[in-house]
């Protein structure tokens, strides 16, 4: 089994999400986004998580950092470290989220638009 086949679950996912490595902190332990949507993200972190467990995280953004609650959905071990897929709760930071992705994908999309006319 490859190793991509640990970090690269099936896709039951309800918004579309980012590839994106930003910081974070779970509970005060620092790590990695490897994908982040409106409803949810998968991030490494070098401990050991449970599912069903609670989580308060903060996401840094380029302009600023997002403190939320999240449920872990669901638990990869790899050594010492997690890959961890969690739900946000959706009063609890998942808005304020959403707005960040929003900006990117929209800076994004003005980055790579072709110019209109000759």
């Amino acid at each position: 089994m490859k190793a991509t086949n640990y970090i690269q679950p099936k896709n039951r996912r309800k918004a579309d999400r980012l590839r994106l490595n930003l910081p974070i902190s779970c509970q005060g332990t620092p790590g990695r986004t490897l994908n982040i949507s409106k409803t949810g993200m998968r991030y490494l972190v070098p401990k050991t998580v449970s599912p069903g467990t609670p989580m308060k995280l903060s996401v840094q953004f380029q302009n600023g950092s997002v403190d939320c609650q999240a449920e872990t959905v669901w638990v990869k071990k790899l050594g010492v470290s997690s890959v961890v897929g969690v739900r946000f709760s959706p009063d609890q930071g998942s808005e304020e989220i959403g707005k960040h992705l929003d900006e990117i994908v929209s800076s994004t999309h003005r980055f790579f638009r072709k110019p209109v006319g000759p």
